[in-house]
This record gives C-alpha cells, structure tokens and sequence, in this order.
C-alpha cells in the first residue's frame, strides 16, 4: 500500500501519455451524464441505497467524454442496465484526472466499483490485492461470456505475470508502420524487410524530396517506438525485464537490448530520417505532414487512421495508407523479428472488496460494453479495435482499420508499449528526455544510457524499499 500511495501523483501523466488518440481516450471532463449523481472519493456510495431509496448505485469510473464518437452508445447502456435491473444502478464518474483520483481513492479505501484502467495502474492495484483477479472471475457462470469473446491469449495480456489477470480487455492496440503507397508505387520505391532497408530508404526518399518519418516530439510521441526498438534488439522477455520490478536496475546491461535500441534510433536520426523540427513538433502537426504526403510512412498505433481521418477523409485515408510490421533487424540475434506492440493496454477492473452479488451486477454491466454487438458501431467508425472476434461492416470501416484488425486477430506475439506499463520517473528518461536528445545531438548514446539507468537504479530502490 506504501508503494500505491506514493506513485498516486504521477499516475494521471502517464494515463495522458498512453491515452491511444482516439476521442474516447482523451481525459474528459468532470460532471454528471444526466443519468445518476455521481459519486466522488468523498461520497462513494459503493454499497448503499441511491437516493430513490431502492437501488444500490454502482459507480463506473471511465473516461468516455461527452462528444466522443462513442459516448452516446455507453449512455444508451448505462440506461439498459438501469431500466432493468431492480437492485442495483450504475452511476457514471468522468474524472479529468481518472489515473491520480482511481489510485488515491483505491488507497483510501473509497475506489468505484467498476474503472477503466491502464497497465501500469492494474498493475499496482493488484500488488495490493484491491481489484479482483479476473481468472477467479472467468471460472464462475456469469464470466462465461468473457470466455466466449475473448481468447487465451487476449485475456493473458493482463497477466500480472503470476497467472493473476488484472483487467477485463477492453481495447485492442496494434502498432503499425504506415505508409503511402500511393508514393511507394510512384517512385518504385520497396517496402523495407530489414532494419539496414529502412536506414537506405531514409536516404532515398530524401532524393525526391520527402522525409521518411515524422512524430509529435513535442508531446513525446516516443513510448511506441523505443518499445519496438527494444523489442527487435533484445526480445520480448528481455523487454518486460527492464519495464517493472527488479529489472529496473538492468537499463544498462546489453544483454537485455537497450543500448542497442538506442544505437538503432541514432541510425535513423544520423541517416535524416525525420522531418526538420520533430522534437518541437505537436502530433497534429505531425500526423498533417503524413497526410499531405511531406513524410512517407508513420510508426505509432491503431487510432491513427482515425486522426487521418478526421484531418484529410476516408477517401484518401483508403486510397493512400497501407501498414505494414516494423522491420526486422538481422544482426540482433535475441531480438524478436515479428513481435508486434500492442495487446490490450487497459481494460477495467473490479474492487476486491464487493459482495460477490456486487460483482456479479458489474460484471452484467460489462458485458453489455464489451460485447462484439456493442462494438460494432465502434470499429466501423475507425476509433478503436475490438479485442474479440466481431463480425463487423468491413465496407463500413477505413481500410486501414481494416488491416489493423487482421493483425491483432494474428496470433502474432505482443509485448505492451512502455507508456502504458512503465513508472513516471522511467518514463521522463526513456521517453521524455533521451530521444530529443539524440535528435539535437546533445547526448551521446552513451551518456543517454547512463542517464536512464541512473534512474532505473532509483525506481529499483525504490521498489525494493516498497517490497
């Protein structure tokens, strides 16, 4: 509980960073729905009568702001699951800063019902046995749905890694290396298979005058890339070593990849790989220059094409942009060549401390949000994956959302982006100092590994401390 306290603070920065870009993952804003009161940390009502006197009211922590592309189908089911339960009702809590007031509310021993949540805040919830452990969940009559809709390997995403699942999947994530194929087939230019091919290409696309990449450096649109580029040089099991627990301490022992991921980034900043100005570049600017072909391809996640989208149309998003796995790299030997960053990055939890009749009510309301029905306005919009197999309007949706779904579905392995399992004090190394920094050249790759295990060295301590 000590260590759950003291990293309340910095929660809410790291729920901004992993905030995916779609409309529904951005921070909303405090108030009421018009459906229920709301219950804050000061007055959860978790286990007592709603004011008609006749219902327990439930309350159901998210982040679905008013005006996203989804926040009438949640309404609509909030509103379902009200007219027909008799004893219990969900009240909806939209906080601006969801990731501080779930961890302090948790602590205090006041937490929601029900919440979304990130990775790394499942992550120390569970540590402190608060939430419940979705295996016991899925072994009961009313968790069989889950079961059905979602596979093995989907719900093992959020395994603590002791065979505890922290959360109920919720969105899929998927990174994906965009490109415009439109170009690539004007200049005849190869779509790369190695790491050696994207550094050339960097080179050759520059002859024509494009850039090869551009990011919100401004906002440090890094966490995706340095995950991918961990993974290729040092593999899967290594990278979730250096992202949690004991493996702190080891940022600068090669054989868990680290440098040599930052030696690849240096490759690609030395070979003129990105725009002029990325590191104070905001993402619309960035995600602009994609779509008004200055830049040929864009690594980041899956609701990009739903930013594309909103900025240039469906049409050109069709006719234009392809996605393809990041390039293998073939002299690193324990890198994985295939892996993909992604999985299910946040999802929603339950508290422990509910009467299993309670739980049971939770999980009927999650169900009807989670349901392939429910999420097939979603996707065909372009704002998010399903993480379940859902038979959707394939017509309906942009064809890059498309080809982001099929990768997802795969079966390839996945390992979570650093954004959304990583403390704050890690975060502001890896993610939020060192690549600006090898961009204008004010850090040798060197010095930026010591500075990150210099603070991986304090995060350890501090978890040791907390042991």
């Amino acid at each position: 509980m000590k260590r759950l306290i003291s990293l309340c603070i910095t929660a809410a920065v790291a729920a901004s960073l992993c905030a995916c870009g779609s409309k529904q993952d951005t921070a909303a804003t405090n108030g009421t729905n018009g459906e229920a009161p709301v219950a804050s940390a000061e007055t959860s009502t978790e286990g007592q009568e709603s004011k008609s006197g006749k219902k327990t009211q439930l309350r159901w922590m998210n982040i679905v702001s008013e005006g996203s592309d989804s926040y009438q189908l949640y309404q609509d089911a909030i509103k379902k699951f009200n007219e027909n339960n008799d004893k219990y009702e969900i009240v909806s809590d939209t906080p601006s800063d969801l990731g501080t007031k779930l961890l302090v509310e948790y602590s205090a021993g006041t937490g929601p019902a029900i919440s979304w949540s990130l990775t790394a805040q499942a992550k120390k919830l569970t540590d402190s046995g608060l939430i419940v452990n979705w295996s016991d969940i899925y072994g009961k009559d009313y968790g069989k749905n889950f079961t059905t809709w979602f596979t093995d390997q989907v719900r093992s995403y959020s395994d603590f890694g002791d065979g505890t699942l922290m959360m109920l999947p919720n969105e899929a994530s998927v990174d994906g290396l965009f490109y415009n194929k439109t170009l690539f087939e004007k200049y005849g230019w190869k779509l790369p298979e190695t790491f050696d091919d994207l550094i050339s290409l960097a080179e050759e696309v520059q002859k024509e005058g494009y850039y090869l990449l551009s990011a919100g450096g401004a906002e440090n649109r890094w966490a995706w890339l340095m995950s991918q580029l961990m993974v290729r040089t040092g593999g899967i099991d290594s990278y979730n070593h250096l992202t949690y627990g004991e493996g702190l301490k080891d940022w600068a022992d090669p054989q868990y990849g680290y440098p040599q991921a930052l030696e690849k980034f240096k490759q690609l900043v030395d070979a003129g790989a990105y725009y002029p100005g990325t590191v104070g570049m905001m993402v619309n600017e960035a995600d602009t220059l994609f779509c008004t072909e200055k830049v040929v391809m864009y690594y980041e996640g899956s609701w990009k094409p739903g930013n594309w989208k909103n900025i240039v149309g469906e049409e050109w998003l069709n006719a234009n942009v392809g996605v393809m796995s990041f390039p293998a790299m073939t002299d690193m030997e324990k890198g994985d060549p295939e892996a993909i960053i992604g999985g299910t990055l946040n999802g929603w939890i339950i508290n422990e401390s509910l009467s299993d009749e309670e739980k049971q009510a939770c999980c009927e309301f999650l169900e009807s949000i989670v349901s392939p029905d429910f999420y097939k306005g979603i996707i065909e919009s372009g704002s998010m994956l399903y993480t379940g197999k859902v038979d959707y309007d394939r017509e309906k949706a942009p064809e890059a959302t498309n080809m982001l779904y099929d990768r997802f579905q795969s079966g390839v392995q996945m390992a979570p982006s650093m954004d959304c399992v990583m403390d704050q004090a890690m975060l502001d190394a890896v993610v939020n100092s060192v690549p600006s920094a090898l961009i204008n050249d004010t850090m040798t790759v060197e010095e930026a590994v010591n500075v990150v295990a210099q603070v991986g060295q304090e995060s350890y301590e501090d978890y040791m401390a907390s042991k």
